[in-house]
């Protein structure tokens, strides 16, 4: 982030329609990265302006791998980025790209200040020093002579999130930035992200494995578990489409919805988890499913 230069067969097509002229949507199409032992394997979705899209997944699921394709920092071996309609090897190469990551250790022993500074000269044009100010001292109440070495892990993620900021991105990338912060400061964070993204009607991606901080401001999930995607829409859609119920209520339920679910439903602990999909003319049973119940369904499915 620190130099000039570093700053599954399922598609989430985000729905075009209504977006006004010069937004700028990225579309990922058939990404494909191979290791020793793992595989991101054909990773097609979209990213829309003013909207944070999650992407869960555990440690090892690929997450950070998508991340790095599409800051620059890696090179995909297959597939296609392309941003307002233009092919480009990453975003960075056409879109002015925000990458926090709580991975980035660089220039640890470097003061804030010099850091800072660094940042500032590269990104001169567009870099807004009232709002790095703004962030930087009355949001997350930091000072600039501490090393970055010295910063605790919530500091850093505020000071890296708040250059990121000041560089007035026109998309920004979020790799696990929550993880390990308070709930008081993961709340902090969240909220500035969901007002960045619609002040600034840009795209903010950030992957997590916390379902709970996804919930709170993602408008659509990409789940994906050892390479593959396995589930990509809206909340809302997902909302709609899976829910739980007790076990001790199926007996309740007709016949065919109660075998229904017993068939191709998912027991977790006391419940039932089931895509809404199986059910045909009879009434929906049960409520919304949490997003981590779904998940852990689409994993046993």
């Amino acid at each position: 982030m620190l130099s000039a230069d570093l700053l599954s067969a399922e598609v989430c097509i985000t729905d075009k329609n209504g977006l006004r002229d010069g937004i700028k949507v990225i579309e990922v199409k058939g990404l494909n990265k191979a290791y020793k032992h793992f595989k991101l394997d054909n990773a097609s979705f979209d990213l829309a302006p003013g909207m944070i899209t999650g992407l869960i997944g555990a440690n090892g699921a690929g997450k950070s791998t998508i991340l790095r394709i599409l800051s620059g920092l890696l090179k995909k071996d297959s597939g296609e980025i392309i941003v307002d309609g233009q092919t480009v090897s990453d975003i960075g190469g056409k879109l002015r790209l925000g990458f926090v990551s709580q991975e980035l250790g660089i220039y640890h022993t470097q003061k804030m200040s010099a850091v800072a500074g660094f940042v500032r000269d590269v990104y001169k044009e567009s870099w807004d020093e009232g709002k790095y100010e703004h962030y930087l001292r009355d949001v997350f109440d930091l000072r600039y002579d501490q090393k970055i070495k010295e910063l605790s892990l919530g500091m850093r993620v505020k000071f890296f999130l708040a250059m990121e900021l000041a560089k007035s991105p026109e998309c920004l990338l979020l790799d696990e930035v929550t993880s390990g912060l308070d709930p008081v400061i993961r709340d902090e964070v969240l909220d500035i992200l969901l007002d960045t993204a619609r002040e600034y009607d840009i795209p903010v991606f950030m992957s997590s494995h916390i379902t709970e901080d996804l919930e709170k401001v993602a408008e659509r999930i990409i789940f994906i578990d050892s390479g593959r995607i396995l589930l990509c829409d809206s909340v809302e859609n997902i909302r709609k489409n899976y829910f739980r119920i007790e076990e001790d209520k199926l007996d309740s339920l007709d016949e065919e919805t109660r075998a229904l679910i017993l068939e191709k439903g998912v027991k977790q602990h006391e419940y039932y988890v089931y895509n809404t999909g199986i059910i045909s003319g009879g009434e929906i049973a049960g409520t919304p499913a949490m997003l981590s119940d779904v998940l852990r369904c689409l994993r046993k499915v």
